[in-house]
């Protein structure tokens, strides 16, 4: 049986290379019972990288994909540069 998962918000998931990003989707519906779920931006198979996936009512919010992504971008450069 699925366990439900009720909260709504975004997973940032670390896509492994060789794996499409609707592999991830598949997985987790495979594991949960969502309402919604949808990721924003595809990564190809052959990449590796951050993955973000909206749950449930965070799934309308997809066009602050941009701004996500260059907040996470920002924060990486900064953890990488030892800043902060």
């Amino acid at each position: 049986m699925k366990q439900k998962f009720t909260s709504n918000g975004w997973l940032v998931v670390n896509k492994p290379e060789g794996v499409e990003s609707f592999g991830v989707i598949r997985k987790l519906k495979f594991r949960y019972q969502f309402h919604k779920i949808g990721f924003a931006g595809t990564l190809d198979p052959l990449a590796s990288g951050i993955l973000l996936i909206g749950i449930n009512k965070a799934t309308p919010t997809q066009d602050l994909k941009p701004r996500i992504i260059e907040a996470i971008m920002i924060h990486r450069y900064r953890a990488i540069r030892g800043s902060s």
